[in-house]
């Protein structure tokens, strides 16, 4: 059971029952969320930056279970052409049906699989 993160940078450092665990990613932390036994963050990115798969799901032992999918991957599916958004996500959350979604600078917003971090749904908001 995960009993308390804390970020320091790019540092995530977690206390669980399985004993105390620090993470180092290549770029700051700017969220986290606790939901159940899992850990979601999102890494900062600046303007410019082109990565656009800046969220991660870890286990309680630290492990990267996922990195989300890309979203290219995932509008290349859906679109008859391939759009290339590189736009970083802005914002995770968890909705009281305990669903994990993502927001990006591009005006979308993500349904995330918990378990894959694969895109089950986007909406543009504008």
């Amino acid at each position: 059971m995960i009993e308390k993160i804390d970020v320091e940078g790019r540092k995530l450092i977690m206390v669980s029952s399985n004993g105390t665990f620090i993470k180092d990613f290549n770029q700051e932390i700017a969220e986290t969320i606790i939901h159940i036994d899992k850990i979601f963050i999102k890494l900062k990115l600046v303007q410019g930056d082109k990565e656009n798969r800046n969220i991660f799901c870890l286990n309680e032992k630290m492990e990267i279970l996922w990195q989300v999918q890309d979203p290219d991957d995932y509008w290349s599916h859906i679109a008859k052409h391939a759009i290339k958004t590189h736009a970083r996500f802005t914002g995770i959350r968890i909705t009281p049906e305990g669903k994990l979604i993502a927001n990006n600078v591009d005006s979308h917003i993500y349904a995330l699989d918990l378990e894959t971090g694969e895109i089950l749904s986007a909406e543009y908001t504008r």
